[in-house]
């Protein structure tokens, strides 16, 4: 687990633009340079809400087999292809998470972009018509968190 960023505190200004995600994005781009350096395997990166934005702005650097985001207001990124990443992009959202009335618009540095969980973002869905809202996608028995072991483990294609 990272937690290598400052986050936004609530929903307001810090939330709404991309100033913290910039400066996570370098770091966690440098602790997944220092994973590689060390021989360590490449990742399996789950980002969750702010965080998946911070993931969107490191895509192009970090070393990942996978970007998994969850609860995501966007990511920085029209659609996959605009990441830059070869790493497999993944997304879920629960019909419940408030997250989902937050606007995916870009303007003006206000706003994280297109939903990474709609068609023409191009990410490939992860089931989590279960995880009770923006907090609940681990939650013991969901589809989400049977999904989340299965990419960690590497067992989907």
């Amino acid at each position: 687990a990272w937690a290598g960023y400052t986050t936004p505190v609530g929903v307001g200004l810090d939330a709404a633009t991309g100033r913290l995600a910039e400066a996570g994005a370098e770091r966690l781009a440098r602790f997944a340079d220092g994973l590689a350096a060390v021989g360590a395997a490449e990742p399996s990166v789950f980002c969750h809400s702010y965080g998946s934005v911070v993931c969107g702005l490191a895509a192009h650097e970090l070393k990942a087999k996978d970007l998994v985001v969850f609860g995501s207001p966007g990511m920085r990124a029209e659609n996959v292809a605009e990441l830059g990443t070869s790493a497999r992009v993944w997304a879920a959202k629960d019909p419940t998470d408030w997250i989902d009335r937050v606007p995916n618009v870009s303007f003006a540095g206000l706003g994280h972009g297109a939903d990474p969980t709609g068609p023409s973002f191009g990410a490939r869905r992860i089931p989590a018509e279960d995880a009770a809202g923006h907090g609940g996608y681990f939650a013991a028995g969901t589809s989400s968190l049977r999904a989340f072991a299965a990419i960690a483990e590497g067992d989907v294609r």
